[in-house]
């Protein structure tokens, strides 16, 4: 592979447990470089928690684009896509 910027590299949507990451650390004093494995990384997540990154990016529509497993969430539904462009939801309420 020739040397190019990370922003040069190609995107994946669909990443599997053995591609590998790019780990940056100590970048406040030394950088160094390392890699990790998608599926050494998501191990770190404590069991039984999901992180959202993105609280109010919801589906446009129940046929909306989407990849099974994808969730999101907004401050008033939690969206779940149970099949390939399909969406459902859940209303979040006050208990």
């Amino acid at each position: 592979m020739a040397n190019k910027k990370i922003t040069e590299l190609a995107a994946t949507t669909a990443p599997v447990a053995n591609d590998v990451l790019l780990i940056v650390t100590d970048v406040a004093n030394t950088a160094v470089t390392k890699k990790v494995t998608a599926n050494t990384l998501f191990n770190l997540i404590p069991s039984g928690k999901i992180l959202l990154a993105n609280t109010t990016n919801a589906p446009a529509s129940s046929s909306a684009n989407g990849t099974v497993g994808e969730i999101r969430a907004t401050s008033s539904y939690i969206y779940v896509c149970t099949a390939n462009n399909t969406w459902k939801r859940a209303a979040l309420e006050t208990f």
